[in-house]
């Protein structure tokens, strides 16, 4: 008689980097399948990233805590160090996040359709998710107002700009006043696309203390093989995702 399973499983979350599998069950070289799951900057990354991940010491551990990066990402915007955590993409920060931020029970209010990581992440802490999506007929588009009324007893209201998958803008303005009606409530603002469209000059736009600003190099840069991405939030929060 076969033992017993002893051992607690969850399903495997599918994240892209099923080209060798598709590959192998279709009998097509992988160069010959459109891979849509690579949402990455479509240049490739430049010949500096490249230079600097050849001359890297990979024979060395890095700082746990990603202190040089920091401090060099909180120089470029203009933020102390302590306020950004630097991780394995975006994604590794969505989970961790749910897990400093959303307590069992806690609500998340996700602004739908959008990507599915928080979701899961959130279900996985014991939160109760709830979904604002915009009516038939609406476009997609995103009405700032009553997502603001949707999220009354939320810990968390979770946005992206550009919107996905409509590739839709947020005003700046408009998450920032978002962002004050419902503190003390924290606002994620995936910015994951933002660099690579037209509104790029929007990183840079102030933001209130609650908004926990997510930015994705892997996507800005192409480097799904490297995974790197990094959140700035208020310190508090910062530290304790960083624990």
């Amino acid at each position: 008689m076969a033992e017993p399973s002893r051992f607690r499983t969850t399903p495997l979350r599918e994240h892209g980097g099923g080209l060798d599998e598709a590959s192998r069950a279709s009998g097509l070289p992988p160069e010959l399948i459109c891979d849509f799951s690579v949402n990455v900057n479509p240049y490739g990354p430049s010949s500096a990233l490249v230079a600097a991940v050849r001359a890297a010491p990979l024979e060395r551990y890095p700082d746990p805590t990603a202190a040089p990066v920091r401090r060099a990402i909180g120089a470029r915007l203009g933020v102390e160090p302590e306020r950004v955590v630097f991780g394995s993409g975006a994604t590794d920060l969505l989970w961790t996040l749910a897990r400093v931020a959303l307590a069992p029970g806690a609500r998340l209010l996700s602004v739908e359709p959008a990507f599915s990581e928080l979701r899961a992440a959130a279900e996985s802490c014991g939160a109760e998710v709830g979904a604002w999506r915009p009516p038939p007929g609406a476009g997609l588009g995103i009405d700032l107002d009553t997502v603001g009324t949707a999220a009354a007893g939320a810990a968390l209201v979770a946005l992206c700009t550009p919107t996905s998958p409509a590739g839709l803008p947020l005003d700046p303005a408009g998450v920032a006043a978002l962002a004050r009606r419902v503190e003390p409530a924290l606002v994620l603002l995936d910015e994951s696309f933002l660099s690579l469209s037209d509104l790029h000059a929007d990183l840079a736009a102030p933001m209130p203390w609650n908004v926990v600003r997510l930015r994705s190099l892997t996507k800005a840069h192409a480097i799904p093989g490297l995974r790197a991405g990094y959140l700035v939030g208020p310190r508090p929060l910062a530290e304790a995702v960083e624990a």
